[in-house]
């Protein structure tokens, strides 16, 4: 039986079963072993059915950045990550200068923003 096979077989032996089988395994059970050839085939086939949220790092940059584009509007200035570009980050922040009292501005709030405040 093959799955009785120790360590110690040919490997040439192991490699004939993984072949056999290659044809069973759906795409989301690869390996990492297996073939970047193939890998890249299964990811081509199910961007379509992946939303935004899920692009995972490894993801081409130009895919990222089309995303954040798109969903730029929905995302509220709190959830602004670091990664995200200065200017939105500096639009966002004087969007809610107003709203912020002054006993939370941190040290790194302009000295004028405290001084006028106090």
């Amino acid at each position: 039986m093959p799955e009785h096979y120790s360590r110690n077989q040919p490997r040439t032996l192991q490699h004939k079963s993984a072949q056999n089988i290659t044809a069973e395994i759906s795409p989301e059970h690869y390996s990492r072993n297996q073939p970047r050839t193939l890998q890249q085939k299964s990811a081509q086939n199910i961007t379509a059915e992946i939303s935004p949220e899920h692009y995972s790092r490894n993801q081409p940059r130009t895919l990222q950045q089309k995303s954040a584009q798109n969903i730029t509007a929905e995302i509220s200035p709190e959830h602004y990550s670091r990664n995200q570009p200065r200017t939105l980050q500096q639009k966002s922040a004087q969007n809610i200068t107003a709203e912020i009292s002054p006993e939370h501005y941190s040290r790194n709030q302009l000295t004028q923003l405290q001084l006028s405040n106090k």
